[in-house]
């Protein structure tokens, strides 16, 4: 199953925390050279709050187009302290687990 959402509102409050920033790579076994080149940067996040207290201590990724402004160990609370600009959520289902991977333009901070 792969369900795409188009705003990110169900992460509004959540504090995270940037983890690592890396270049994608296409492979073709993925079938994902189109994406990479929409989104060619990786950042990891771990949640550190969110406002009903679940999902703490998850990890997630951001595929973007770009990470002006963005520091590693800096945390931010969504639409508190930074917007994601135009963003997509997918949520995929592999080995009985569903992941997240979020992709957008970028992280603009207030």
């Amino acid at each position: 199953m792969n369900l795409i959402l188009k705003n990110a509102d169900c992460l509004d409050g959540y504090k995270i925390k940037p983890l690592s920033i890396s270049a994608r790579t296409a492979h073709t076994e993925f079938n994902n050279k189109e994406d990479v080149a929409t989104y060619p940067k990786r950042v990891s996040f771990v949640v550190e709050e969110t406002p009903d207290g679940k999902n703490v201590g998850q990890r997630f990724a951001m595929f973007l187009q770009n990470v002006d402004g963005i520091e590693l160990q800096e945390s931010f609370v969504i639409n508190r302290d930074a917007l994601i600009k135009a963003p997509l959520i997918t949520l995929w289902a592999r080995k009985s687990f569903v992941n997240l991977t979020l992709r957008a333009k970028g992280v603009e901070f207030k």
